[in-house]
């Protein structure tokens, strides 16, 4: 459900429709973007699913893994397969993001994210 929220928020920061370039896909409930480009907030099942018609991952340009911390085996797993995905596709932007200081040692390789300054 986190993914919903986070769109919806984004959408609205934005001063736009959820849907417009900012969208969501769950198993249960989606909206997909009006047009290619744009911001896709999803699970970690879903960007699998993904991974399993595109290994390279052809027309995303980041993906950014949130709560890297959580350690469960889809999160593992989909880090280890993005890490060969970079291999194949030089184009593609890794973020992750966590709660802990521990990313480091959960992710290496991809780039932390950082809040801007207020």
């Amino acid at each position: 459900m986190a993914a919903i929220s986070i769109a919806k928020q984004v959408a609205q920061e934005r001063g736009e429709e959820l849907g417009e370039t900012v969208g969501f896909q769950m198993w249960i409930s989606k909206q997909l973007l009006l047009s290619h480009g744009g911001l896709l907030f999803c699970t970690v099942g879903i960007l699998l699913e993904h991974l399993k018609g595109s290994p390279k991952l052809r027309g995303i340009s980041h993906v950014i893994v949130d709560e890297v911390h959580e350690r469960d085996i889809c999160t593992d797993f989909l880090l280890v397969l993005l890490q060969g995905v970079l291999k194949l596709n030089r184009n593609l932007r890794l973020g992750r993001d966590s709660g802990t200081a521990q990313c480091d040692q959960l992710a290496p390789g991809c780039k932390r994210l950082k809040p801007p300054a207020n």
